[in-house]
C-alpha cells in the first residue's frame, strides 16, 4: 500500500524513552496504519543533541516533526510523559485550526489537572532521581552502576522529569480547550493510577472516553502480549471506528 494512503499513528515516548519501543509495533500493526515515532533531542538516535527541559519545548519539537502529516488521516499515542506531550500537541494543532487527530491514545498517565503521588525531584540529588526511576519499574538498575550508562541516562532522566514536574506545577486547567477528538486511555492493572485519575481525561473531550486496562505495572506497554492487544484496539478504532 502507498504510504500516503495509510493512517499515520504518531507515537511519543515516556521519560527516558528513545522511540525504539515502538519499533516492534510496525511489524505487528496492519498495513493500513504506519507508525511515525517522535524522537526528542538528546534521546535515541539524537543522543548528541541538546536535551529539552520543558513540555512546551517538547511539544514545539514534536509539532515540527509531524506537521507534514496533519493533512492526512492520523492519530496520536503517548505513554506517560508522552501522553502529556500528545495531549498538548493536540491542543496546539487545534489552536492552529488544523485537522484534529482521529483519536488520541493516552497511556500510563492521569488527567493533567489531577495530582500525582510521585514526589517532585527537580534540583534534587542523583539518589532521589534513581529512586524515582526505579519506582516506575521497567528500567534496569545497572544504568546507575555502570559509569558509561550513567553518563548517558542520568542527564536524560533528569531533564525529562524536570519537564514533567514543572508542567504539573504550572498547569492551568481552565486554559485548556475541550476537544472534539476521541480519547482512548490505556493503563496497567498494577500501576498506581486510580479510576478517578484516569476518568479525569473526560473533561478534555466532548466525546465519551474509553479506558482499557492491561496486565502489568507502569510499563505494561512494553510487554509483547499487551502490545498485540493494544494494537488490536488501535486498529479497530482507526479502521473500523
Amino acid at each position: 500500500m502507498d504510504n500516503s494512503n495509510k493512517i499515520k499513528l504518531i507515537c511519543i515516548s515516556y521519560a527516558g524513552g528513545s522511540a525504539q519501543e515502538y519499533k516492534i509495533w510496525g511489524s505487528i500493526i496492519c498495513e493500513n496504519i504506519e507508525i511515525i515515532p517522535v524522537v526528542l533531542p538528546g534521546h535515541g538516535k539524537r543522543l548528541k543533541e541538546k536535551l529539552l527541559k520543558s513540555i512546551d519545548s517538547m511539544v514545539v519539537e514534536a509539532y515540527g516533526q509531524i506537521k507534514s502529516y496533519l493533512n492526512e488521516e492520523y492519530a496520536i499515542l503517548g505513554h506517560s510523559m508522552g501522553a502529556i506531550i500528545a495531549h498538548e500537541l493536540t491542543n496546539k494543532i487545534t489552536e492552529k485550526g488544523l485537522p484534529s487527530p482521529k483519536c488520541l491514545f493516552l497511556s500510563g498517565r492521569q488527567a493533567p489537572h489531577l495530582p500525582t503521588k510521585i514526589k517532585k525531584i527537580y534540583n534534587s540529588p542523583e539518589e532521589k532521581l534513581k529512586d524515582r526511576v526505579l519506582e516506575y519499574g521497567g528500567t534496569p538498575a545497572e544504568i546507575f552502576v555502570n559509569p558509561e550508562l550513567k553518563d548517558i541516562f542520568i542527564p536524560i532522566f533528569s531533564a525529562d522529569f524536570d519537564a514533567v514536574d514543572k508542567y504539573e506545577e504550572e498547569f492551568k486547567e481552565q486554559s485548556k480547550p475541550v476537544l472534539e477528538t476521541d480519547f482512548v486511555v490505556f493503563t496497567g492493572s498494577d500501576d498506581k493510577l486510580t479510576t478517578e485519575q484516569l476518568a479525569g481525561w473526560q473533561q478534555y473531550t466532548k466525546n465519551e472516553i474509553s479506558i482499557q486496562c492491561f496486565p502489568g505495572g507502569h510499563f505494561f506497554i512494553n510487554d509483547k502480549d499487551n502490545v498485540v492487544q493494544i494494537i488490536k484496539i488501535i486498529e479497530n478504532k482507526l479502521i473500523n471506528g
